[in-house]
């Protein structure tokens, strides 16, 4: 009888929760999270890329979004994650761009990149280069100094588009200067030459 009783209480749906963490695999990771908040912060702690990649996919293909999770009813779930992973780390995108290797972390980052859209590309992090100099720059700056992957940079231009090519960082540099500075790949450099074209070429350190 206490069996039947488990099994029923483990088969209800949490209110609150997406459908990918009622899931008994997700419940065994993250014991009964109080709401969606706290279940996306486990996550996120525990570093678990893939997870959160596909609570955002799944929440995208929704045709009908159910808003038990959200704070409005015009904020999709996709907006509520976005939410929660900036008041519990907006630095989450710059720390994922720098695990180069990491195929969970860079497909989570291009995940963002694509359901964010231009604003998210568009904004500006710090970063400590040295031990009392803040770097100020855009996410297409952050890859061109750390080297990563070309399709990476190819989803941060296809999104943000010239404007965020021809953006310059805190130092007034553009994100081709660092990544000729940086010594980033001929692709990456090419794909910044082929939309900022003439323009970024001839753009002078600032």
């Amino acid at each position: 009888m206490k069996k039947i009783q488990q099994s029923e209480r483990s088969s209800r749906r949490i209110r609150g929760l997406p459908p990918l963490l009622q899931s008994p695999d997700a419940a065994t990771r993250y014991p009964r999270p109080n709401n969606c908040r706290r279940s996306v912060e486990l996550i996120i702690m525990k570093e678990d890329w893939n997870t959160i990649t596909q609570m955002l996919k799944q929440e995208k293909s929704h045709d009908q979004l159910d808003m038990t999770i959200t704070s409005s009813r015009n904020t999709s779930r996709v907006d509520k994650i976005f939410e929660i992973i900036d008041s519990f780390n907006r630095d989450l995108p710059m720390e994922l761009l720098k695990k180069r290797g990491n195929e969970e972390a860079k497909a989570l980052l291009l995940t963002l990149i694509a359901f964010g859209g231009k604003q998210f590309v568009m904004r500006r992090y710090a970063y400590e280069i040295e031990r009392y100099q803040r770097w100020f720059g855009t996410l297409l700056h952050a890859a061109c100094r750390f080297n990563v992957s070309i399709d990476v940079v190819s989803q941060l231009v296809e999104v943000g588009g010239k404007e965020l090519v021809m953006a310059n960082d805190g130092y007034g540099s553009s994100s081709l200067h660092v990544a000729c500075e940086n010594n980033a790949s001929v692709d990456v450099v090419s794909k910044l030459i082929e939309v900022g074209g003439k323009q970024l070429v001839m753009m002078k350190h600032k």
